[in-house]
């Protein structure tokens, strides 16, 4: 039977063929026009039709009836030989269909190997992949998701109550913005335990008691710990302590905590008896020690004074080591004793038969200072006029004294207070060459700044 193959085709019971374009699979995607004819064989419910291409297709023709007997346009199912179903292309509805492991390419087989990741694969492959991911994460005792999120940030988002399971559960830092104390946003103490409130170190029902380690010494760093109220503190002793040991040697470099003291020239009232007080210095950081009797007032208390030592008639006083402190003397009735001989005199002793020009006497005593006399005596030998002067350079500063032609004759000043100019030299001068001597004594006095 030849047919129009321009179009679609339908066999009507009635023996009406209808026909259009057709294409048939002959092997897994490898299709072939269909030519167009068909060969009919009848049979007890089914007229089998062969495509004319290849024998082992066949397209099997059944007429389905309808309800009461109503005739319905038959049906075309695609067999092979054996009479099984045959995958034709185009779908369109009917009953399962079976692909074969591996005939879609897209699909895959069944044992492609997993592959996870943004990575090309099949659809076999893919889903294995999955079924790995989810095996690797599935907890099946308690049929949950085991998820460990490292490095990162999660917002989450809760209504009503948290519930900490009860063991050892750790939630990590906790902030708790207590705005409304006693209401809202509060800590429970635990149940039989008074708590402490970290503010203000008073208990409340809304605080919690906390118990510090003691074994846990602060790491290195900067460290902020608060208020700290310390009961006691046992100082070191070492050269980088601020505490220093009784009796213990000073070395360069110790350290220690500077003392202060407040300038108090006024002298006002810092504290009352028996109070702590600072030390008081003037302006200039001096320690003020002051007496507590003013001058001209009745003397009373212990006030600072100055002390001597009396000494009786006829006593010497004390002998004191150069360089050593002395005590002040007085006599039995506290009057202050004083001698009137400098402690630093010099004596200076000239003898000879010839006249002294310009002889050194007292050496120039150095910037600041000045010569003083204290005594000259000089005496002859023979019957011949002498006179005598003691000069600086060429100007006489002392003298000149006369003495007659008497042999033995001579002169003696007794105690007496002659400065001389500061920072010079002096020197004596006699006018006849006769046996003659010459003592003098003199000290070196500082002038006043």
């Amino acid at each position: 039977m030849a047919l129009d193959n321009t179009k679609q085709f339908v066999l009507f019971p009635n023996g009406q063929i209808m026909g259009g374009l057709m294409y048939i699979e002959t092997a897994p995607d490898t299709y072939v026009p269909w030519d167009g004819t068909v060969e009919i064989s009848f049979g007890a419910t089914s007229l089998a039709l062969n495509d004319g291409v290849d024998n082992d297709i066949k397209a099997t023709v059944v007429d389905y009836l309808g309800s009461a007997g109503e005739a319905n346009p038959l049906a075309v199912v695609l067999v092979n030989t054996d009479g099984n179903l045959y995958n034709a292309s185009g779908g369109g509805g009917g009953g399962a269909v079976t692909i074969a492991d591996g005939a879609d390419v897209n699909a895959g087989d069944t044992t492609d190997a997993a592959v996870t990741g943004d990575n090309t694969g099949t659809l076999s492959a893919k889903l294995r992949g999955i079924n790995k991911i989810l095996a690797n994460v599935w907890d099946s005792v308690n049929s949950r998701l085991n998820v460990f999120i490292q490095n990162t940030t999660l917002a989450v988002t809760q209504s009503g109550s948290w519930v900490i399971s009860a063991g050892s559960a750790i939630i990590g830092s906790v902030t708790i913005n207590r705005t409304t104390p006693g209401t809202t946003n509060t800590v429970a103490p635990i149940a039989g335990q008074d708590g402490v409130a970290g503010g203000t170190g008073t208990d409340s029902a809304t605080t919690q008691r906390v118990s510090l380690a003691t074994d846990i010494p602060l790491p290195a760093g900067t460290n902020n710990i608060g208020d700290v109220d310390v009961l006691s503190i046992i100082p070191g002793t070492g050269a980088t302590n601020l505490g220093k040991a009784e009796d213990s040697a000073h070395t360069s470099g110790d350290v220690g905590v500077m003392s202060l003291a407040v300038s108090n020239v006024a002298q006002a009232t810092f504290s009352a008896d028996g109070d702590y007080t600072p030390i008081a210095t003037d302006l200039k950081g001096n320690v003020m020690v002051v007496g507590n009797v003013a001058n001209n007032a009745s003397d009373s208390g212990n006030p600072v004074k100055i002390g001597a030592v009396g000494i009786g008639p006829g006593s010497s006083g004390q002998i004191n080591i150069a360089g050593y402190r002395a005590n002040l003397t007085t006599d039995l009735n506290g009057r202050l004793a004083v001698n009137t001989q400098s402690l630093q005199t010099v004596r200076v002793h000239l003898d000879g038969s010839s006249a002294y020009t310009d002889q050194a006497l007292f050496p120039d005593p150095g910037d600041g200072f000045r010569n003083v006399m204290t005594f000259f005596q000089i005496s002859t030998g023979a019957a011949t006029a002498l006179n005598v002067f003691i000069e600086e350079g060429s100007t006489k500063v002392w003298g000149p004294v006369y003495l007659e032609a008497v042999a033995g004759r001579g002169y003696v000043s007794g105690p007496i207070n002659i400065p001389f100019t500061a920072s010079t030299a002096q020197t004596v001068t006699t006018s006849a060459s006769i046996a003659q001597s010459i003592d003098a004594t003199y000290f070196v006095q500082a002038l006043s700044v």
